[in-house]
């Protein structure tokens, strides 16, 4: 590599690069003598999941929400949170881990909403529960 950045043959978003120190991350652009070494998108889907698919990538018993996207790419995103096979909503998916992990972990406190319809009438005591929070281990 260091003969590569020698030589001003090595291009890191279109920028010559010299540092061999640089570090190159996994949606930077990468060309030698104007051949692609690296040129990943970073992608970002909104997807309304209809009821009956899974919150998955792979899955051999269900339909997943990757199989509702018609891109060659598709199987480069992940989903960055879920919902059940019966819930209806947004998903979000991506191939942009540091985002997906800004989304969902505890830490960055993201809030997020959900709208339920039963076809029971909810308990004063349910509500109430739902109200404090649930926590799902």
């Amino acid at each position: 590599m260091r003969m590569l950045l020698k030589e001003d043959s090595a291009h890191v978003n279109g920028v010559i690069e010299r540092d061999p120190s640089r570090l190159v991350g996994p949606f930077d652009r990468v060309e030698h003598q104007g051949r692609i070494i690296q040129a990943r998108t970073p992608r970002y889907l909104m997807l309304n999941k209809p009821s009956g698919h899974v919150s998955a990538t792979v899955d051999h018993q269900h339909p997943t929400v990757i199989d509702l996207i018609d891109e060659p790419w598709k199987n480069e995103l992940h989903l960055a949170g879920r919902l059940d096979r019966f819930t209806t909503g947004l998903v979000i998916l991506t191939n942009d881990s540091r985002f997906s992990e800004a989304m969902t972990q505890p830490d960055h406190r993201v809030p997020k909403g959900y709208k339920v319809a039963t076809y029971t009438p909810i308990s004063e005591e349910a509500a109430r529960a739902f109200r404090k929070g649930i926590h799902f281990a």
